[in-house]
């Protein structure tokens, strides 16, 4: 019973090291350390 239970806290843990990795580095990064360059207008 103690293996699944720590199991599943190594599941939640990483779960949510995974969303906070996208979140920082998808999100918040992206928007105030690195901002996108302006788009190109298209090339005809």
């Amino acid at each position: 019973m103690e293996a699944l239970i720590e199991r599943a806290v190594i599941l939640v843990t990483g779960a949510v090291v995974v969303v906070w990795l996208l979140v920082l580095g998808g999100g918040l990064s992206c928007g105030e350390r690195r901002p996108l360059p302006p788009p190109r207008p298209p090339k005809d």
